[in-house]
Formats: C-alpha cells, structure tokens, sequence
C-alpha cells in the first residue's frame, strides 16, 4: 500500500503543476477583473458625490433668488 501511494503521488505531481501552471492566467485574468471593478465603483461614488455636490450648490445658490421672490410676493399682496 505504501508503495502504491508513493507512485501515485509521484504520477499526480507533474498533473498538479501542470494544473497550477494552467490556472495562473485564469487569477491573473480574475484579480484584474477584480480591480477594474473597484475602480469603476470608486468612479460611480466619485461622480455621485460630484453630482450632488454640484445640486447644493445650485439650491444654496437659488434659496436668496426664492427669499426675494417670496419678499416681493408678499409685497405684491399687501398691495393689492
């Protein structure tokens, strides 16, 4: 029996290598997907956050222009 598993590991070595040898493009491939990913993500959150950003600052920008409006619509009221 000792025998027979020595040999069988000695025949699975080389096919084990082989395997691994194989597989590397493979995680090569994967870890760059992998990362391509991640990177379209952080880009996703980075133009989220720009976007509204971008949207406060148009409503800070507008809130004096509806305070005015409202001013002079009340004045309006109180005319007529």
């Amino acid at each position: 029996m000792g025998i027979a598993s020595g040999v069988g590991s000695l025949l699975s070595a080389p096919a084990k290598g082989l395997n691994d040898w194989a597989s590397q493009p493979l995680k090569a491939f994967e870890a760059n997907r992998s990362l391509k990913d991640q990177d379209k993500a952080v880009e996703r959150k980075i133009k989220k956050e720009t976007s509204l950003s971008e949207l406060r600052r148009a409503e800070a920008a507008a809130i004096p222009e509806f305070k005015r409006f409202n001013i002079i619509e009340s004045e309006i009221r109180n005319v007529i």
